[in-house]
């Protein structure tokens, strides 16, 4: 988390699971590694005030680091096409994308889906669907 006077502004999280159905999202759609545990991102969220500042940039490294340290075999993140860019420049890989569950007469949306793996895993990569 990032404070500012004592209130929370910002905040990322990151969480290390065993299995894809932890996650709570569908992933069956894609052909993601077989090792684990893997890492799923799972959060990122900021007042207004706070966006643009650099904030983003620096949980996402953060959290790479964090990756790195526990030793994962891969990670995965949905995200906002606005943020893509940045995570791709950071080494993740963008595989698809996944629908959000419509809620009432909404419109189907979708969300990009990365992919990081750290350099010494990406030769046991399986291949993407």
């Amino acid at each position: 988390i990032v404070e500012d006077g004592g209130r929370i502004v910002a905040a990322a999280r990151v969480v290390l699971l065993d299995t894809l159905e932890e996650s709570g999202q569908d992933f069956s759609r894609f052909t993601l590694p077989i090792e684990r545990p893997y890492c799923y991102y799972s959060r990122l969220v900021m007042l207004p005030a706070y966006r643009k500042s650099g904030l983003a940039l620096s949980f996402d490294k953060i959290r790479l680091h964090y990756l790195q340290t526990v030793g994962v075999a891969f990670a995965i993140a949905t995200t906002h096409y606005k943020r893509l860019d940045s995570l791709l420049a950071l080494g993740w890989t963008h595989i698809g994308d996944m629908p959000f569950v419509a809620v009432g007469n909404a419109p189907q949306l979708f969300s990009p889906l990365c992919l990081w793996q750290p350099a010494s895993s990406s030769q046991s990569k399986a291949p993407f669907t």
